[in-house]
């Protein structure tokens, strides 16, 4: 069995269409005085409201690092086949002659191109994924969660020439599920070669796989 975490896909030939919120992000300050961390929790506004950047659509995206979106396609097929344990959150999705002048000023400000905006009617769900398998020891990282602010971070055990980390997973852990998230680094989204192999089948679009280490 192999296990593949997810990423974006922009598309190659052509820009996939981009998620631009249109919902307030709120950056809470959180000063912890048990884990004696200062760090920035960001919240956004619910419902969720956003607007596509282009007509060019992708049926996997995000929003924030955190808060990936499926198109109601994707959303039916991961159903259909029974790919995760996972919950759903309809999105309010504008199309650009939907928009305030108050919004179209705010997007030229930030140097977005409005003509170029999505003007097809469009569904979008974010997606709430249970967690599905854990981080092998051999991984050599010290994990910590904040019992009283609630953030997770980690410690190296050994240096290594990358910042990046080369996650391992523990197979012993897996739920049997073909999505889901690592159990403390809860914005990696992965997911089995089933789940592989009906993306390519259905023509899934937006994101794109590269395999992990499980033992």
């Amino acid at each position: 069995m192999k296990f593949y975490k997810i990423y974006l896909d922009e598309g190659k030939r052509k820009k996939f269409a981009e998620a631009a919120t249109l919902s307030k992000i709120i950056g809470e300050d959180i000063e912890c005085t048990t884990c004696n961390s200062k760090w920035v929790k960001s919240i956004i506004e619910r419902p969720i409201k956003i607007i596509l950047t282009r007509n060019y659509l992708p049926d996997y995206t995000a929003i924030l690092p955190e808060q990936k979106i499926v198109s109601e396609r994707m959303k039916e097929i991961i159903e259909q086949y029974s790919l995760a344990k996972c919950t759903f959150d309809k999105i309010i999705t504008k199309t650009v002659d939907q928009l305030t002048d108050q919004q179209i000023v705010d997007f030229k400000m930030e140097g977005e191109n409005i003509s170029k905006f999505c003007t097809i009617p469009s569904s979008y769900f974010t997606i709430n994924l249970n967690a599905g398998i854990s981080i092998h020891s051999d991984m050599n990282v010290l994990l910590h969660k904040c019992e009283e602010c609630g953030r997770r971070n980690f410690t190296k055990l050994k240096e290594e020439k990358s910042m990046l980390l080369n996650y391992i997973l523990d197979y012993s852990t897996w739920n049997g599920q073909d999505l889901f998230t690592e159990t403390h680094f809860t914005n990696l989204f992965i997911c089995t070669e089933r789940f592989v192999e009906i993306c390519k089948l259905e023509k899934i679009t937006g994101l794109g796989f590269d395999e992990i280490k499980v033992i």
